[in-house]
């Protein structure tokens, strides 16, 4: 299979392609100069948002359901902050920590979702969430969010697993993946209330590495829900604690939590060379469609990673620009036809 038959004909190709070849800031007039058209052809990618992004969303999933390996599908749930350092006018534009820089800043909150079969990463979703006082009665948590993302992805897959971070270890989304049947493994605070051996109280303070042990598992509950508690002491001295909804081995525990961290390389390649970060545009669903956008091009040059062997997503997108300049054309026609 020539590595760039995957990539198929979608009414958002051209924005796509502009944001895998630009080597620029990812902005309208830096896009169509890399493209050869208009700033204005460009900037019609976004007429009719609502139904763009449900396009968009549709080629993600149909991406994934030819490349992804259907019988060991993991679901990543995780947020992150599309940063606006200097924006006033952006809707939905809130003061908020950034992990990315570790320190407060200006920007928008996206709770997001990404498919991998350990191979090949698609991130597939993307929600923007507003504190309470900002949009008060239409206020959802952040457990809100994942649940009606992932209610859509296991209708559309066969999802193995759910892997999340402490954020998602809620009585709300566990008592949801609980009543669905899904399993799953998070990281958990150690300050959660929980019942172990008929003892209830802080995870830290009733369950404890023994001496001599780099980790343990123990059967108990969360708010009512079974569910079985690991700890495990990294290599820097310190533990953490993860909770799933069924036994999993030791030896395998925490290499599979680990799977969960493909979605942190996602959102660090796409901040620094998809420009998830750089979309100017005032309404607050044109930005979520950039990003679904950027999701639709990481998920393109994902498939492209798995398929021309290369080591990460940075070498595709290196791979693209250097075929651009190299030939004068793109490995793909506005029409979607190969040129390769």
């Amino acid at each position: 299979m020539h590595a760039v038959q995957s990539y198929q004909k979608f009414s958002e190709q051209q924005y796509v392609e502009a944001l895998l070849y630009c080597p620029n800031k990812k902005v309208c007039t830096n896009l169509a100069e890399t493209m050869g058209v208009s700033h204005d052809s460009m900037y019609r990618n976004f007429e009719n948002h609502g139904e763009q992004i449900e396009s968009a969303r549709k080629e993600i999933e149909n991406l994934a359901q030819r490349h992804l390996d259907k019988d060991n599908i993991y679901l990543c749930i995780d947020d992150t902050r599309a940063t606006k350092l200097y924006a006033k006018k952006i809707e939905g534009l809130e003061v908020a920590y950034d992990g990315s820089i570790d320190m407060p800043a200006l920007g928008i909150t996206m709770v997001d979702a990404l498919l991998t079969d350990t191979k090949i990463n698609i991130p597939i979703n993307a929600t923007p969430f507003f504190s309470r006082d900002l949009v008060q009665s239409h206020y959802k948590t952040k457990s809100e969010i994942a649940i009606d993302i992932t209610q859509h992805a296991v209708e559309v897959f066969k999802i193995k697993r759910m892997l999340g971070d402490a954020h998602y270890a809620t009585k709300q989304y566990l008592s949801w993946a609980n009543e669905h049947q899904l399993p799953y493994l998070m990281k958990i605070p150690r300050n959660r209330v929980v019942t172990i051996d008929g003892k209830n109280g802080q995870l830290k303070e009733i369950f404890r590495l023994k001496r001599n042990r780099h980790m343990q598992v123990t059967k108990g509950t969360f708010h009512g829900i079974d569910c079985y508690f690991y700890v495990i002491k990294i290599k820097d001295g310190s533990t953490i604690y993860l909770i799933s909804s069924d036994w999993i081995g030791l030896n395998e525990v925490l290499a599979m939590y680990r799977i969960r961290w493909n979605i942190e390389i996602f959102h660090r390649t796409a901040k620094q060379h998809l420009g998830f970060n750089d979309c100017r545009m005032l309404a607050i669903e044109k930005q979520r469609q950039h990003i679904i956008f950027v999701m639709l091009a990481y998920a393109v040059a994902s498939v492209q990673q798995c398929l021309l062997n290369l080591n990460c997503v940075e070498d595709v997108l290196k791979w693209f620009r250097s075929v651009k300049v190299r030939h004068g054309c793109y490995p793909f026609s506005a029409a979607g036809e190969n040129l390769c």
